[in-house]
């Protein structure tokens, strides 16, 4: 293993991990601002990249292990230099946890199949981050993606969704993602909306099918370019206060 605080500060500018480390202490390699390039071999058994690892170091890039299953609170938050995420194939990823990669400047994430949960705020604030993506929408292992998740984060794309396991977007997942004026709720999992999760967002339009069993208070509010709504014929959705206050959506703009 790496140790706690065994590289803090230090002038490091490239650094190749072993393939038989398998754990990286926490605050390893925080502070690290001359530090660009962390390489993982092929056959890396890295299990554990404890919390704040690289935290406020220099990475303008990191692809993360395929036999990594978690990355903890903090690991990359204050990475200011950190455009470019990717994850080895067959990753065994299955959770980010709390603000991992908070504020930084990531430009396109693709998360991988395996992961399941997201963690609060662990993309949040990521203003450049225009595209995010999941891999393998319709055999995902996602349930969950946590409070604030990318709130305030630069999304433009259309995200689909995952159909397989998603559970739960959790209160203000996507909220302030003023870019954002599109998303596809696919069929195949009942699945609930939470409080604001999509506040203060440009989405136009939008279609809920019939496995979608609640939104929250306010999850839609001040979306002011949303004009029209189609809620699935069979819905038995559960539509909580204020849903789709301050939109454009009034009688005339909903379909059933």
């Amino acid at each position: 293993s790496i140790g706690s605080n065994s590289f803090d500060s230090s002038g490091l500018v490239t650094v190749t991990i072993p393939d038989s480390v398998v754990t990286i202490e926490t605050h390893a390699f925080s502070n690290c601002d001359s530090l660009k390039v962390v390489n993982f071999g092929k056959n890396s058994k890295l299990s554990n990249l404890m919390e704040y690892a690289f935290h406020k170091s220099g990475l303008k890039n990191i692809t993360i292990p395929s036999s990594l299953s978690t990355i903890r609170k903090h690991v990359f938050d204050g990475c200011f230099n950190l455009k470019t995420l990717n994850f080895d194939i067959n990753s065994k990823l299955i959770d980010i946890q709390e603000n991992a990669f908070y504020s930084t400047p990531l430009t396109t994430v693709t998360l991988p199949s395996s992961l399941e949960y997201i963690g609060s705020s662990s993309f949040s604030y990521c203003s450049s981050l225009q595209e995010l993506s999941f891999e393998n929408v319709d055999n995902s292992q996602l349930m969950s993606i946590g409070e604030r998740a990318f709130q305030g984060s630069g999304i433009a794309n259309t995200i689909i969704f995952p159909s397989s396991r998603l559970e739960f977007i959790e209160n203000s997942a996507f909220s302030y993602c003023s870019s954002l004026n599109k998303i596809e709720f696919t069929s195949g999992y009942s699945l609930s909306v939470g409080d604001n999760a999509f506040y203060g967002t440009n989405i136009t339009e939008l279609d809920i099918p019939s496995t979608v069993r609640m939104i929250g208070s306010s999850a839609f509010s001040s979306c002011t370019n949303l004009k029209e709504l189609t809620i699935s014929c069979d819905s038995q959705v559960i539509i909580n206060n204020n849903a789709f206050l301050n939109t454009q959506i009034g009688k005339e703009s909903i379909s059933l």
